[in-house]
């Protein structure tokens, strides 16, 4: 069981769930940076959930709209590093598994010189990488 504050290693994948809206099928990457933009609601970091401890279904399942609303994509947390973040367990009372990047808050990405020489970047790197996989 995961440790509130427990660094995720390389190697493991994590999901993250994505509005259709910020996906364009059939562009050569069909990602939009949108799929990694921190909302309001996203003070503590970026959400995303250990694939070993949730499936896809479930993932969909909790959302705040109806599952077919939603695409999830897989990032290796290594593609996750190399981007410069660090992923951390930080427990849900929705599902197991989830997990954070703490540094990618709302606040961060609101500040307009950060998020043009920090976040767009970090965006671009991970929606390049991201696999859609439900």
């Amino acid at each position: 069981m995961l440790e509130d504050g427990q660094v995720i290693g390389p190697d493991e994948n994590v999901l993250r769930r994505v509005p259709v809206s910020q996906v364009k099928l059939g562009a050569l990457i069909p990602i939009t940076r949108g799929a990694f933009t921190p909302t309001p609601s996203d003070t503590d970091g970026l959400s995303f959930y250990l694939e070993r401890e949730v499936d896809i279904a479930q993932l969909k399942e909790i959302a705040r709209k109806p599952a077919d609303q939603y695409v999830v994509v897989r990032l290796s947390v290594r593609d996750l590093n190399d981007a410069g973040l660090q992923v951390i367990a930080k427990k849900a009372d929705n599902l197991p598994g989830h997990c954070l990047v703490p540094d990618f808050n709302y606040q961060s990405y609101s500040d307009k010189t950060e998020k043009t020489e920090k976040w767009i970047p970090v965006q671009e790197a991970l929606r390049r990488k991201a696999e859609i996989v439900g």
